[in-house]
């Protein structure tokens, strides 16, 4: 995939994505903000404006704009994260996260709404 701006709109995109996104707004992505700080995530990722400013996997600031996740192998919806965390082996064999199947299935869907926010 290839996005192409004008050089103004990729200025305005760039500026943009120096800024921190906009805190969780609904219950679910808070407690998901919540988890992802306690569970281990913020270790190994990122997101600006947080805690978490881990660097061994990818930086996670924004996701819900991507156009893909998991290494391009799924479209960014929660579903799609939430099944990520569950069972990313599954999506992605020999990739190096820990699979997060043993949380609470709300647990994980807190965790997707908050990073698809």
């Amino acid at each position: 995939h290839v996005i192409v701006h004008e050089p103004a709109a990729y200025e305005a995109w760039l500026s943009n994505m120096k800024i921190a996104p906009p805190k969780p707004q609904r219950e679910q992505e808070r407690r998901g903000q919540q988890l992802f700080l306690l569970r281990g995530c913020a270790a190994c990722h990122t997101i600006m404006g947080t805690a978490a400013v881990g660097k061994r996997g990818p930086d996670l600031t924004r996701i819900g704009s991507r156009m893909t996740i998991a290494a391009g192998t799924l479209p960014p919806t929660e579903g799609n994260v939430a099944h990520w965390v569950a069972a990313n082996d599954a999506v992605k064999p020999n990739n190096l996260m820990p699979s997060y199947g043993s949380l609470p299935r709300e647990e994980i869907d807190a965790l997707a709404a908050y990073l698809m926010s």
